[in-house]
């Protein structure tokens, strides 16, 4: 493993062979990226948390290796960086030490300390992420336009997908591959598409219920039940191991 990827991994408890979000797009990432590289000024900071970001490929293509967006990327991660605390970092090694026993021992003791471990960590990532959105509140409440802005970028109502994954369409023999133009017939396709089915269906005289399956005449309801009662089915959920766009679960 190489230094600068060790660093990063550390300080936020990543295990390698775990999901590592992008940074950027919340993708899977398989490059730590230097932020201020060597051949940009970056010699002095180096493999320092603070310039180390970890991106997917196409992220670190278009924005890696470029002054145009390291001002961004820093943005980007000081927002990660400054709610993961060193406490946050050493105690997810805790819980991936605690997994790894546990997995190999297969032994109850072993998951209840696991599941003790991993529930904490939980509770705290949360804490501390409620934490730093209330900070930023407080600093931007007399900034509606910023704070509006902070939201939506970590909503990810900011993404605009331009990308339609698609180079190239055959229209009656012949390639179109503007974007514009294949938006457009696209566009035109889905806008006549129930003119053109409503064609192609036969006249008849019989109403349209008589196509239509006969009513079941058994149904179904839902007691009703208390908040106390919803609070406890909560409660006795089990955590899961999905991960929000920090790779925290």
């Amino acid at each position: 493993m190489k230094n600068h990827t060790k660093v990063y991994c550390s300080h936020f408890g990543y295990i390698l062979d775990e999901f590592i979000p992008c940074e950027v797009c919340g993708s899977r990432a398989v490059d730590i990226h230097h932020i201020e590289a060597r051949g940009m000024g970056g010699t002095k900071i180096g493999d320092t948390i603070e310039n180390l970001m970890a991106l997917c490929r196409q992220c670190h293509v278009v924005m890696g290796d470029t002054k145009t967006h390291m001002e961004f990327l820093k943005k980007k991660h000081k927002d990660k960086f400054d709610f993961y605390s060193a406490e946050l970092s050493s105690l997810r090694n805790k819980r991936n030490k605690l997994l790894k026993l546990f997995k190999q021992s297969g032994h109850p003791h072993d998951k209840h300390s696991y599941v003790q471990v991993k529930n904490e960590y939980n509770c705290k990532v949360r804490a501390a992420k409620k934490k730093y959105f209330e900070k930023i509140s407080v600093e931007l409440r007399n900034k509606p336009l910023e704070l509006w802005n902070f939201i939506n970028n970590k909503s990810g109502l900011s993404k605009k997908n331009t990308d339609l994954g698609i180079s190239a369409i055959n229209v009656n023999g012949n390639s179109v591959n503007k974007p514009e133009e294949i938006s457009d017939i696209f566009c035109n396709y889905f806008n006549n598409i129930g003119a053109k089915i409503t064609e192609q269906i036969l006249p008849t005289e019989k109403s349209y219920k008589e196509f239509m399956p006969s009513s079941r005449l058994s149904s179904f309801w839902f007691n009703p039940i208390s908040t106390v009662e919803l609070a406890n089915l909560i409660e006795q959920l089990k955590c899961k191991y999905s991960t929000d766009s920090n790779g925290l679960m």
